[in-house]
Parts: structure tokens; C-alpha cells; sequence
């Protein structure tokens, strides 16, 4: 078994539209790798070569239950090479799915 953790900081550059209770938004984000670590060993015995910069895609919806409460969801796609393993593997199949509780300050 080979396990890779990548930790990566995004700054996101969303558009959306917004009505009173639902949010809906897409856009870049850029994402600056903080850190990686691997356990295990691949078959070549060499560690993978992380890219510093990622540039995923997020489509989400914010929800509104009450005036100040409220839950984000979305999913969230790579657009290029992740990681390139030697001699010719790459991981490039980025995708994420999460929900958040969010409060409002309006």
C-alpha cells in the first residue's frame, strides 16, 4: 500500500449569482501546496514528484435554513497533473466533494 497526503492552501476566484436564501458559485482556485508526505513504497522505490501550484475548479450552493445559518456544498475538480511518479505514472484525477455549516454575517 502507498499513501500520499497533500495539504494545499487555495485562493479561490469564484463568480456566482445569489438570491435570498441560495448561492450558487463556480470558479478557478488557485492552490499553493503547504506540505506532502508519502507512506509506503511505490514499485519504481522512488517518491513522487508534487506540483507546488494546482488550479482546481469548484461548482458549490450555499443554503440558507435560517437568517444567519446556513451549509455550503460543493465539488471540486482538478484541471492538471497533481503528481508524476517516475518512470511515466502522474495522478490528475483531483476531485472533491464537501459540505460546510456555514454562519452568515450580514
Amino acid at each position: 500500500d502507498y499513501k500520499l497526503n497533500l495539504t494545499y492552501f487555495d485562493i479561490p476566484l469564484f463568480f456566482g449569482y445569489k438570491t435570498d436564501y441560495v448561492t450558487v458559485y463556480a470558479g478557478p482556485s488557485l492552490g499553493v501546496k503547504i506540505s506532502d508526505s508519502q507512506s509506503g513504497t511505490l514499485a519504481t522505490g522512488t517518491k513522487p514528484t508534487v506540483e507546488g501550484i494546482i488550479v482546481p475548479v469548484t461548482l458549490g450552493a450555499a443554503f440558507r435554513f435560517a437568517p444567519q445559518i446556513g451549509a455550503n456544498v460543493f465539488f471540486e475538480m482538478g484541471t492538471g497533473k497533481v503528481a508524476s511518479f517516475s518512470p511515466a505514472g502522474t495522478f490528475d484525477q483531483l476531485r472533491a466533494v464537501g459540505a460546510n455549516l456555514v454562519i452568515f454575517l450580514d
